[in-house]
């Protein structure tokens, strides 16, 4: 029965992330493309429209750059749910893959983490999205979105070994930090109480996954 429910749990989740990668391809392209500098080690095609690049030690540069200004006060309830809920769908494979690929078991452990508590925040945030009555709707321009869809991307085609877990930890500390940030923006869009809690809560989730990716690479000697 649990097993279930996390199906349609993920499978709402993926369809929320399937609509929000169709809005901005209309808008941006379908390309991926992940790059850094001439010291590249290995490059990967999924697709033809689709490359990645992966350097020595796991420092790795997405060609997506962080836009705050993307969200400052263009985000309404219905696109915080449904940014919500298609990255909680995207951090749980990125759980899952630290899981298996994770070199060091702190990052497998951080990686169980994930998933243990996305699946639970995905479920608060159906909730919302229909007992609520809150709805869904992705925004046209998600720019987090896309760089942790391109690092999904990324991981999946990365040779498991320190390096895979230095990007994954770089990330990770990174990526928290934007969405406490875009959130915080738009905490006041929040009209329903229920959803402004959940919003509340996630703040405190979010720092704690970022405070937690920051320890974990401090203890490998990573930079963050």
């Amino acid at each position: 029965m649990k097993l279930h429910r996390t199906s349609v749990l993920l499978g709402m989740g993926a369809l929320v992330f399937a609509s929000a990668a169709e809005a901005q391809a209309r808008t941006t392209g379908s390309g991926i493309r992940i790059s850094k500098d001439e010291s590249a080690v290995s490059t990967v095609s999924t697709t033809p429209t689709t490359s990645t690049t992966v350097v020595s030690g796991g420092d790795v540069s997405l060609t997506t750059p962080f836009d705050l200004s993307a969200y400052v006060d263009k985000m309404n309830e219905k696109n915080i749910t449904a940014h919500m809920a298609a990255g909680d769908s995207l951090e749980i494979q990125l759980g899952q893959l630290a899981q298996s690929k994770g070199t060091s078991q702190q990052v497998r452990d951080f990686g169980g983490m994930l998933v243990t508590d996305h699946t639970a925040h995905l479920a608060k945030t159906h909730e919302i999205i229909t007992d609520e009555d809150v709805g869904a709707q992705p925004m046209a321009y998600d720019p987090e979105g896309m760089r942790t869809r391109q690092m999904l991307t990324m991981l999946r085609n990365m040779q498991a070994g320190s390096g895979w877990d230095a990007a994954f930890l770089r990330f990770q500390a990174s990526h928290h930090q934007n969405e406490i940030d875009l959130l915080s923006a738009n905490i006041k869009n929040a009209h329903d109480d229920d959803l402004e809690d959940h919003i509340e809560k996630s703040l405190e989730s979010l720092s704690k996954h970022r405070d937690h990716a920051k320890s974990v690479a401090t203890t490998l000697g990573v930079s963050p």
